[in-house]
C-alpha cells in the first residue's frame, strides 16, 4: 500500500485530486493544470505542475555549427519531439542562420522514421492519432501564413500509425500556431535575430 496506480480518464484524476491527499503532482496540459490548481487551492494543499511549454533555444554566432546541429536535433526530435521540456523554438543569429539550417537539414534527413521496435529506427510514432491531427493543423496554419518547409512537413504514406516526418520550418511569423503554441511532435520553427536583446525578447 505504499504506492498504488489507478488508471482512468480525467474524471478519475479529479476524484483522486479531491480525495484525502495532501499534495497533487501533475504533468500534462495547461487546461487540466488550471483545474487541478483550483482544486488544490480550495483544499489548501500543495501542488506541483509541469504543464505545456514552448521552450526557446538561442544560438549565437560563435557556436560550432556541426556540433550545435547534432545537439539541437537531440533536444528537439528525441522521443519524436514528445517531451514537455524539449526545445520547441530555435532562435539563431542572422550571421549563421543559413549555415545552421543547412546543417540541421542534413542531420534530420539522415534519420530514419519507422517502427519503434526496429533497431534501424531513429524516430517513431506519435503517441496517438489525435496528436498527429493537431500537428498537421498547426503546420497547415503556418503554411497558410507563408512558412517555408525546409524538410519534412508531412505524414509518410508507407507507415500505418501516427507518424510524421521530422520537420524544419523557416519564414516564421509570430501569429503562427507553431510559434504561439506548444508543438508536441517533431516540428521545429527557426527564426533569426540581430542583437542579444532581440533574441531575449523572441525567447520570452
Amino acid at each position: 500500500g505504499v504506492f498504488s496506480e489507478v488508471y482512468g480518464a480525467g474524471d478519475i484524476g479529479e476524484k483522486l485530486a479531491r480525495s484525502n491527499v495532501k499534495l497533487v503532482w501533475f504533468t500534462g496540459s495547461t487546461r487540466v493544470g488550471k483545474q487541478l490548481y483550483k482544486i488544490a487551492a480550495e483544499k489548501f494543499i500543495k501542488v506541483i505542475l509541469e504543464l505545456g511549454g514552448s521552450n526557446p533555444c538561442i544560438v549565437f554566432e560563435d557556436c560550432d555549427i556541426k556540433d550545435t546541429a547534432v545537439l539541437i536535433y537531440g533536444e528537439r526530435f528525441g522521443n519524436c519531439g514528445q517531451s514537455c521540456d524539449a526545445l520547441k523554438r530555435l532562435i539563431v543569429h542572422e550571421s549563421i542562420f543559413d549555415q545552421l539550417v543547412v546543417e540541421l537539414k542534413k542531420v534530420i534527413e539522415s534519420k530514419k522514421v519507422g517502427d519503434s521496435l526496429s533497431k534501424d529506427t531513429d524516430i517513431s510514432s506519435l503517441v496517438a492519432k489525435r496528436q498527429l491531427v493537431l500537428l498537421e493543423e498547426q503546420v497547415k496554419d503556418a503554411l497558410d501564413k507563408g512558412v517555408h518547409i525546409v524538410t519534412g512537413g508531412y505524414a509518410p504514406e508507407n507507415l500505418n500509425g501516427a507518424f510524421y516526418k521530422p520537420t524544419l520550418l523557416t519564414n516564421i511569423t509570430k501569429d503562427m500556431r507553431v510559434w504561439k503554441e506548444e508543438v508536441f511532435g517533431p516540428v521545429l520553427p527557426v527564426v533569426k535575430f540581430k542583437t542579444e536583446d532581440e533574441a531575449i525578447e523572441l525567447a520570452n
